[in-house]
């Protein structure tokens, strides 16, 4: 795993937030080779799911169609960058023209897997 990441990873890591309970949103950006392939591409929908990802949302710069964002409810944000940084991430990211740098993520909060989601998906 890259250093950026581990940095990333364990800077999310923490006491789960009491005051509000609800599945951490993230913001993803970085930039396309061919934006419309990639806003075309129903490929993130679906890998996406699969790690239980929702609200899924594109939005592209308006000064720049190559610089994108993505944003998401991810219940279990280390297994999701787990799945970034793997083999299947990899080539998701290259079928859909993703270029892995310069590559920035944002959160609504310090998750770590939430409980209540972690639950629901064990039923």
């Amino acid at each position: 795993m890259a250093p950026r990441q581990d940095a990333l990873i364990a800077a999310f890591h923490g006491e789960e937030d009491k005051e509000h309970n609800q599945m951490p949103s993230i913001i993803g950006y970085h930039h396309v080779t061919d934006h419309d392939h990639w806003l075309g591409s129903d490929l993130r929908e679906k890998k996406f799911g699969e790690l239980g990802v929702t609200n899924i949302r594109t939005f592209t710069d308006p000064t720049n169609s190559a610089r994108v964002a993505v944003s998401a409810d991810v219940p279990d944000l280390p297994a999701f960058m787990a799945w970034l940084q793997s083999e299947d991430g990899a080539a998701a990211r290259q079928a859909t023209g993703c270029c892995w740098t310069p590559w920035s993520f944002s959160s609504s909060r310090r998750p770590g897997p939430h409980p209540q989601y972690q639950r629901k998906a064990e039923q």
